[in-house]
């Protein structure tokens, strides 16, 4: 009877129970203590913070959560590509088109997979997540939009059968490849010291060209059935 929370400004996951008391905060290894369980990747701390960016630049925390009641996993998205090398401005982040799906176990809080998702391009952010049982998807389904609220926005399927999960490398491996995830270019993922296979993902519906050019930011995803439901603010 519960739900989770997902911070937009900085990477945390929020547990709450049926009555809206928190339960418990996961936050990325090195983070203090008293702020939450440090059960999330120590890169997640890099996240994109740079209030010079435009406003749907802003805020490289966790862009959507979606939570699969059959597999108890959380998947978060970084709404943003980390900042990774972590540099001043942001440079890092701000040049990447590489974000990164998180799956906690829900019931322990802890990291179980973690995979490189290329965006369409460096503008783009992560605005929804959703599991979906619809024909077309038959798993997670992602809302991506331009940083301008009047340009792209897309709704795709994605597929991560194939692609490496990066929790399964050794640590020196991981450490390795974490560390240059987001600088190295989509197509020069497989050439890391461990090859990366990025999420397969799969455009299913262009809002701009379907009419919903005009109608706010995309800001949320939701499954109803076989169906999806896009939010929109400002509209």
């Amino acid at each position: 009877g519960g739900f989770w929370l997902a911070e937009a400004r900085r990477c945390g996951l929020w547990e709450f129970d049926a009555t809206g008391t928190l339960v418990r905060r996961l936050v990325p290894a090195g983070t203090p203590g008293s702020l939450g369980s440090p059960t999330l990747p120590a890169a997640y701390a890099a996240r994109r913070s740079n209030l010079d960016f435009g406003l749907g630049r802003r805020f490289g925390g966790f862009g959507a959560l979606a939570h699969d009641g059959v597999s108890g996993l959380l998947t978060a998205a970084t709404r943003l590509p980390l900042d990774n090398p972590d540099t001043a401005a942001d440079t890092t982040s701000a040049a990447s088109a590489v974000i990164r799906l998180l799956q906690v176990d829900a019931a322990t809080g802890n990291t179980v997979g973690e995979y490189a998702l290329v965006l369409d391009a460096a503008d783009h952010a992560v605005e929804g997540l959703c599991v979906s049982d619809g024909p077309a998807f038959g798993g997670l389904a992602l809302l991506e939009v331009a940083a301008d609220p009047e340009g792209f926005r897309g709704v795709y399927s994605l597929d991560l059968s194939a692609a490496t999960n990066l929790q399964s490398l050794s640590p020196a491996d991981y450490a390795t490849v974490s560390a240059q995830l987001e600088s190295t270019p989509p197509d020069q993922l497989g050439g890391l010291q461990v090859p990366v296979i990025p999420v397969s993902k799969v455009l299913r519906a262009d809002l701009t060209e379907a009419g919903l050019g005009g109608s706010g930011r995309a800001s949320g995803l939701a499954a109803l059935g076989d169906r999806l439901i896009v939010t929109f603010d400002n509209g």
